[in-house]
């Protein structure tokens, strides 16, 4: 799915405008998530302006049968923490997210279930049993079941360890590159949205206040919106210090430059 806002006003926001292409994965970094989810979900419709979905139009006057059609096309996953499951069990808590006329639901629990990497067999088990890996990618599976063409992840690397974060960024370049999945990751965790995300936007007291690639990480005006991580951190001070360090985001190749460089 592509999505375009042209120029969106509403509460906090004052002509928002960008753009995310089919397929790509964007960070959004900003200081009032609530209300950029409640357009992206079409809770709230905007005040002025446009919002594009694959070219279907969303604005104050959109009526409901028009958002109702947007709407299955976005999967909604939340961190685990912040979501809380409402049910005793991995497949009740799926089946909360499907269509209740919905034909072959065994099949719909197995297919997002693989999407994810989770074992058939954890359906019968107590999600709040689950690692913190497997919460969020249940959480993930949830929003998936349906097979959203959007989806947006609030928050769902928070309380992940290294490893844990790893594997999920890896999940997601996965649904991205094999299913042409847009994805919109709104955090502020650099550590994170690094190797994985195309582009970042950062919306801050309701306007664009800056944008960039995957490549714009050493940019020190994000710094300003966010906590820098270590390792950029750490290369820019050895640089200073007369080192020629490249600009990594990731601790492995890191490591081999520094191995190169002594």
């Amino acid at each position: 799915m592509e999505i375009e806002f042209n120029d969106v006003s509403i509460d906090t926001l004052n002509n928002i405008s960008f753009k995310v292409l089919k397929g790509e994965i964007l960070a959004l970094i900003c200081d009032d998530k609530q209300v950029l989810l409640d357009l992206l979900l079409l809770h709230q419709k905007p005040a002025n302006g446009s919002i594009l979905f694959d070219k279907e139009e969303f604005n104050k006057d959109s009526n409901s049968n028009t958002i109702n059609d947007i709407k299955i096309k976005i999967g909604l996953v939340n961190n685990y923490t912040e979501k809380k499951f409402l049910t005793n069990g991995v497949q009740d808590e799926l089946e909360l997210y499907i269509n209740p006329l919905t034909k072959e639901k065994d099949k719909k629990y197995l297919d997002a279930l693989k999407l994810v990497n989770l074992s058939p067999t954890i359906l019968e088990r107590n999600p709040n049993s689950l690692s913190s890996i497997e919460k969020s990618k249940l959480s993930l599976a949830c929003g998936l079941i349906t097979n959203p063409s959007l989806i947006i992840l609030d928050n769902i690397e928070f309380g992940m360890n290294y490893k844990d974060k790893k594997d999920l960024k890896k999940l997601l370049i996965k649904l991205k590159e094999r299913y042409k999945k847009t994805i919109i990751v709104i955090s502020d965790d650099i550590d994170f949205l690094t190797i994985l995300v195309d582009n970042y936007l950062v919306i801050n007291k309701g306007e664009v206040a800056l944008k960039g690639t995957k490549k714009d990480f050493y940019n020190e005006k994000l710094y300003n919106y966010c906590d820098k991580p270590k390792i950029i951190e750490f290369i820019k001070y050895v640089n200073k210090k007369g080192h020629q360090i490249e600009e990594y985001t990731d601790l492995k190749e890191l490591i081999k430059g520094i191995y190169r460089d002594v």
